[in-house]
Formats: structure tokens, C-alpha cells, sequence
């Protein structure tokens, strides 16, 4: 599951994809803002920061967001298996990997080519000593 280019939100057969405006609408409670950014569900917090600093995924970039929980998790945790001090991660994006491997205390070193992302990226980061 993820968003891409266009901004919808690839939920599956059993639901169509829609633009992530049209479903923020569909939303009755509005997204928690502030330092607890990081621990908000993963869709609901790619859909804050993509509202917030008014972006979309990049076609050019081949720019395609994670927002599947499950997902992050298996490659977080197949990422920490060899136990690593630093991980490198290239294409941090929205941070859906960046966040869960910086909260498991391994050092991480975050790269985007998108220069959009960084704002997002620092704020969302911020509080995750060890992140870079």
C-alpha cells in the first residue's frame, strides 16, 4: 500500500483509490499535530505532512510513499536482524522507515535527493536522537 505520483492513496481491490484530498475529507477527527507527529498511525501522518507542506509525490523521482504499517515493520525489523550500529538509508522520503528504525535506537543517517522533504523530514525527526 502506498500513495503514488498522482497522490492516491492505493488501498487495495476492495477500495478505490482516492485522491489523498478527496479521503482527508472522508476523515471526522483531525490528525494530532506537534511533537507526537512521529507516533501517529503511518497513513495518517503521511497524509499530515503531505497536507502541511502542500507536496505530492514527484513522477520525475519516481517518488512512491509508504504508508503500509505491516510493510515497515518486516523491512524495519529485516533491516535490524544483523544488529547494525548505523543504518544508511537512501530516499527517506516521509520518514516511514527513517522513524521506526531511528525509535529502535540504531544510528541512521537519512538521505533525500528531494529537497521538499527535508522540512518534514527535521520536523518529523527532531525528537529521534540519532537520526541524521
Amino acid at each position: 500500500m502506498g500513495l503514488d505520483h498522482q497522490g492516491c492513496d492505493r488501498t487495495g481491490p476492495e477500495e478505490p483509490a482516492l485522491p489523498v484530498e478527496a479521503r482527508e475529507e472522508q476523515d471526522v477527527e483531525s490528525p494530532l499535530l506537534g511533537p507526537a507527529l512521529h507516533e501517529q498511525p503511518l497513513l495518517r501522518r503521511t497524509r499530515e505532512l503531505l497536507s502541511r507542506y502542500h507536496l505530492r509525490p514527484v513522477k520525475s523521482l519516481g517518488q512512491n510513499f509508504l504508508v503500509d504499517e505491516n510493510l515497515a515493520r518486516r523491512l524495519v525489523a529485516a533491516a535490524l536482524e544483523a544488529e547494525p550500529e548505523t543504518v544508511l538509508e537512501i530516499g527517506a522520503g516521509l520518514g516511514a522507515l527513517t522513524v521506526p528504525l531511528g525509535q529502535s535506537g540504531v544510528r541512521v543517517v537519512a538521505f533525500e535527493k528531494d529537497p521538499k522533504l527535508a522540512a518534514p523530514l527535521r520536523e518529523l525527526c527532531g525528537p529521534l536522537p540519532g537520526v541524521t
